[in-house]
């Protein structure tokens, strides 16, 4: 690693240590790329209620296809880390 790479990545909304990430994805380096791309893809299906945004269309089958693998690994970690933070006693209470 070198000092400009960054020791945690943001995955929206929750920062987790880039070392860590290195070991379970397949592809650090493609997930970092596409993660810009995957965020961006990710809150504007929100959005629109789960529309896929135009933009998108006109992309290369190859980004699209790196972009929905980011995506999935995206939305793997966030599912982890939340069962993690609950199991830890630091989830949100459901009152």
């Amino acid at each position: 690693m070198t000092s400009n790479t960054p020791t945690h990545i943001d995955i929206g909304g929750i920062a987790l240590p880039r070392e860590e990430l290195a070991q379970v994805l397949p592809d650090i380096e493609r997930f970092e790329q596409h993660l810009p791309d995957a965020l961006a893809v990710d809150r504007d299906m929100k959005a629109s209620g789960g529309a896929v945004p135009d933009y998108v269309r006109q992309w290369p089958q190859a980004r699209i296809d790196a972009v929905v693998r980011t995506l999935k690994e995206v939305g793997s970690l966030r599912e982890q880390a939340s069962e993690q933070m609950q199991s830890a006693g630091t989830g949100r209470s459901r009152d």
